[in-house]
């Protein structure tokens, strides 16, 4: 899952942008991977003041990492990855289908003028 804004923020330049535009495109194609764009017109949303992170594993209890501008935060107890989880949840109903956010990544690096 990735905001919208941040494919559109040009950090390193726009030459760097679309370079990594082009590699979200073709790891978007691996089967093993789901690329969702959370779009600018959902306006507020769960999670906004910095990412989120859940890990399942086919042992062992699901660990969720939250990050902000101060750090990071490892979070184990159960009812608080359940937590994350609906977090998780909610902003992904919030997002573009997979084919939508394709969509728009092409776009956006279709725009890009070197």
């Amino acid at each position: 899952m990735v905001a919208e804004e941040a494919l559109r923020r040009p950090v390193g330049g726009w030459a760097v942008m679309q370079a990594q535009l082009e590699h979200l495109i073709a790891v978007a194609d691996r089967p093993n991977v789901l690329l969702q764009v959370l779009p600018l017109n959902v306006g507020a949303y769960a999670c906004q003041s910095g990412s989120l992170t859940v890990l399942r594993f086919d042992e062992g209890e699901d660990v969720a990492f939250l990050e902000s501008p101060l750090g990071g935060h490892v979070v184990d107890e159960r009812p608080e990855v359940q937590a994350c989880h609906y977090l998780f949840d909610e902003v992904r109903a919030s997002a573009l289908s997979t084919s939508q956010s394709l969509d728009l990544v092409r776009s956006i690096a279709g725009d890009i003028v070197l």
